[in-house]
């Protein structure tokens, strides 16, 4: 039948051949349709050489098999093996007791073709022979033998047979494959014919036995025994859709697990295997049920164990096992293929396969725990610059943070403490503890009229540090991941303030903070607060979301953690909470009453946790504590630089009257900021000695005290926040009584304005008036301010002068003082620099050439027609001392 039913498609096949041939010759011929089938063919033939090497392996199978029933030989182990599908059965992987291990599969149902069918059958004489389709094997007329000593395992072979088109044939050998014969057609319609010995492998219902049908024509069955310790297969049971296994979190412990369901088989070993899981006193990893992983990265598996928790039996399915695994922190973020091997007594261990873990739902899980995820280097365009991640336990990191102590703000009833009784790194974040404690106040003085001193005691103790002196930034993302604790009179804060200048006018930034309403609702803030006229009231723009907000988007939002950001740049800082915009300013628009823009300076960062009582009391005894929890602080900027620009050089001081003058050398910045800008300071730094801005290497003081001794300090900053150290940067000058130099030679009243030039003329102030005298403006456009000199001979001679300019083309200009006589020969010209705006001191020096008194003269002048403005004050000229 088979061989009629080949036959017969090699016929249809020679007549689709010619058939294309015929049409080939009589149009434009498309052979892909040929190709295809050629190429059908070919696959099909490989498939066929796969079945063929699994007849030849399951025939030294069958043999022990028999041997094995023969022998009363038992199986002490059973590994399932799987299709492509990772689920379907197609055959076993057996070890006996005293036989060696076989692998067979089950049969599968070829067409148009033929595979021969294999058996080994025992004739009148006790002698096992093999059979072909059911008929004795014969090798020269002899049956061949199967078993004993003279037993052999004929081979099988797939070759192409010339005598018949060249189309494939099954061949067999007697003799290890050194002769071979023709058999029959081998081409199946599908290429696979699956194996032609066993029709079918499977356990008996109570998994006593291995029963094993063979694919001959009487269907021989062979049942082997199993021993007690057996398991054939633990086969995850997918719960969802994409067959993975998924992370949950545990509220009550903190923890990640991955429960999952096993089918056993036999359906018996599962109660086994709950029972002695249970019943074992052994360590996680030396008990009978285990679980690793591999990350899914590269072609090598990096295999790591996994902590069993628990293993228990499914109440509805019988033969089903529940294992419980616990998944650390560092594995969450990675993507993981998790594998449980079980065994029970002295049997094998039999393993699951490598199952993927699904991460798709685990945003929602870390929500409740710190971030175990490495920082991300990129946000919004910028990149992490530093912070604090809050990852080694114990006390908080006073490079970075400082600790405030005693009563602070808000006549708040917590007494501040430093240490870890009240801050404290553990578990991957910064701990805040508010506790019911009797402490004496450290800023203790009962003759104060200020609460913050004239409190002896406190009766709750808390944690409030900032980065105060410690570290700075401007602009950028700043971003504080946190946990609030709820209970009734919880104040937490995450916000910022200023450097430079006192509260509130060095600037105010309130990302958030959480506290009950006068009517008893808690709310979330996020502030803005810049100075008044008014010392130490604040002009505010707040927004208070209520938690009902929050809660109305997710019931279990105040259990988790949240990220509390600001976005900062020159001319707006936007507010959120987990993306969600909540307030926003423009810089320019929201200053402080005097002009100065607060939040053009470096800002610190403050964490802390308060106390409020807005009716409904304080929660906390000596048994019940208030927390906040901060998983991390980080900064991105434009540029990661964590270079400080260096000191100035050169720092001098110079008082005249009432003014100081201040000059410097530049400050140079290697980071890759770069240098933005010198903040000067009078008395000491930080806030409240703060003066002035400045974009140049001098700056004049014009409210100094007379008659008394300061200490002027300048740091350069660069445009992401770092400072310079102070050390040298400081100069202190004793002002005196005094006006300009005696013998300076600028005069006063009217003087020359010089035009004929190309060009509109601006408007030329003569120098009178001003701070102290001699002063002239140059208010647009082209134009000098001129007077007369007669030059000394060899005569080193000083200029000095405030300049205010917002361009570089102003400049001194010196004529004749080479003695040449020449009116309109500008021998010297001494640029100012360009100001931006500011009032700022320049002092030159030079020396005329001439061998005789000669008259010329000194202007200030701009002889670019660009519109720019130039202001001078207090000018001098005289001759150096």
């Amino acid at each position: 039948m088979g061989k009629h039913r080949a036959l017969g498609m090699e016929n249809r096949f020679l007549f689709i051949v010619c058939m294309l041939f015929l049409f080939w010759g009589c149009s434009d011929y498309d052979d892909t349709a040929l190709n295809d089938r050629m190429n059908d063919l070919e696959v099909r033939l490989k498939k066929l050489e796969t079945a063929c090497e699994a007849i030849n392996g399951n025939m030294a199978a069958l043999k022990t098999i028999v041997e094995a029933v023969n022998e009363q030989d038992c199986i002490t182990g059973l590994k399932e093996i799987h299709a492509e599908d990772g689920t379907t059965v197609i055959g076993y992987t057996i070890s006996f007791k005293n036989n060696d291990p076989i692998t067979i599969y089950h049969g599968k149902s070829g067409a148009d073709g033929h595979t021969p069918s294999i058996g080994i059958k025992k004739d009148d004489d006790e002698v096992y022979y093999w059979t072909l389709d059911g008929e004795w094997l014969l090798s020269a007329g002899n049956k061949v033998v199967a078993m004993g000593q003279q037993g052999t395992v004929p081979q099988f072979k797939i070759e192409r047979n010339a005598t018949d088109g060249n189309l494939p044939y099954w061949y067999i050998s007697y003799d290890d494959g050194g002769t071979w014969q023709p058999l029959y057609r081998a081409t199946g319609e599908d290429g696979t014919n699956g194996d032609s010995l066993f029709k079918n492998v499977e356990l008996s219902a109570d998994g006593s036995k291995l029963v094993i049908t063979m694919n001959d024509p009487a269907s021989t069955i062979y049942e082997i025994p199993t021993g007690a310790d057996v398991i054939a297969s633990f086969t995850f049971i997918p719960r969802y859709d994409d067959g993975k296994m998924s992370v949950k979190y545990r509220e009550e412990d903190g923890q990640f697990y991955i429960t999952a369901q096993f089918k056993v088989s036999p359906a018996s070993s599962a109660a086994k295997i709950v029972a002695e899981w249970t019943a074992s006193s052994a360590t996680p990893d030396d008990k009978n049920v285990m679980a690793d992983c591999t990350e899914v990265i590269t072609r090598s598996p990096l295999l790591a164990s996994l902590p069993v928790s628990g293993v228990s039996s499914d109440e509805e399915t019988e033969g089903v096992v529940v294992v419980e695994m616990n998944i650390p922190f560092e594995l969450l973020n990675k993507s993981l293929a998790v594998s449980v091997s079980a065994k029970t007594g002295s049997g094998n261990i039999v393993s699951s396969s490598y199952i993927p873990v699904n991460s798709d739902g685990l945003e929602e899980q870390i929500a409740y725990i710190p971030d175990p995820r490495p920082i991300p280097m990129t946000k919004g365009g910028l990149y992490y610059s530093w912070g604090d991640e809050f990852n080694t336990d114990g006390p908080v990191n006073e490079e970075l943070w400082a600790f405030e102590e005693g009563f602070q703000r808000g006549q708040e009833p917590q007494n501040y403490v430093k240490g870890t009784n009240n801050a404290i790194v553990a578990d991957g974040r910064l701990l805040l503890t508010a506790k019911k404690e009797h402490r004496k106040n450290p800023n203790y003085n009962p003759n104060s009229s200020d609460y913050r001193e004239n409190w002896e005691y406190g009766e709750y103790t808390s944690a409030s540090m900032n980065g105060d002196q410690r570290r700075y930034f401007l602009y950028g993302r700043i971003e504080v991941r946190a946990k609030i604790d709820p209970s009734s009179g919880a104040f937490p804060a995450v916000w910022t303030c200023g450097y430079n200048k006192f509260w509130p006018s060095n600037g105010e930034i309130d990302f958030m903070e959480f506290y009950d309403l006068k009517d008893g609702a808690p709310a979330l803030t996020s502030n803005f607060a810049v100075g008044t006229n008014t010392e130490w009231v604040a002009r505010w723009n707040d927004k208070f979301t209520p938690l009902s907000y929050y809660q109305a988007k997710d019931p279990d939002w105040i259990k988790k953690y949240h990220i509390y950001r600001m976005d900062w740049d020159e001319k707006e800082i936007k507010l959120y909470v987990d993306d969600d915009l909540r307030n926003s300013v423009k810089i320019e628009d929201f200053k402080n009453a005097d002009g100065s823009i607060a939040f053009h300076n470096p800002q610190y960062m403050w964490l802390n946790l308060a106390l409020k009582n807005r009716g409904g009391g304080i929660s906390i005894n000596e048994e019940q504590n208030i927390k906040f929890e901060v998983d991390y602080f980080r900064v991105y900027q434009k540029v990661v630089d964590h270079e400080k620009p260096a000191q100035v050089g050169n720092f001098t001081a110079e008082s005249k009257g009432n003014l100081v003058y201040l000059n410097w050398d530049s400050s140079t910045d290697n980071g890759a900021a770069g240098l933005l800008r010198y903040d000067i300071y009078r008395g000491g730094l930080g806030s409240g000695n703060f003066i002035a801005s400045t974009m140049g290497t001098g700056y004049v003081v014009k409210d100094a005290a007379l008659n008394e001794e300061t200490t002027y300090y300048v740091q350069a900053l660069d445009a992401v926040g770092n400072y310079s150290l102070p050390g040298k940067s400081e100069a202190t000058v004793t002002t005196t009584e005094g006006e300009l130099h005696e013998n300076n030679l600028v005069p006063d009243g009217a003087m020359e304005s010089l035009g004929g030039f190309e060009g509109t003329w601006g408007s030329v102030a003569n120098p009178t008036g001003g701070i102290v005298g001699k002063y002239g403006e140059i208010t647009s456009k082209v134009g000098e301010i001129k007077f007369t000199v007669n030059w000394q001979p060899n005569t080193t001679y000083v200029i000095r002068a405030l300049v205010n300019t917002n361009a570089s083309s102003f400049a001194f200009d010196l004529r004749n003082v080479t003695g040449e006589g020449l009116d309109n020969q500008y021998v010297k010209s001494i640029i100012v620099p360009d100001t931006h705006g500011e009032w700022m001191p320049v002092k030159y020096e030079f020396t005329t050439t001439a061998a005789v008194e000669v008259e010329g003269a000194c202007s200030f002048c701009n002889w670019l027609d660009n519109g720019v403005k130039g202001k001078i004050d207090n000018w001098e000229l005289y001759i150096k001392e």
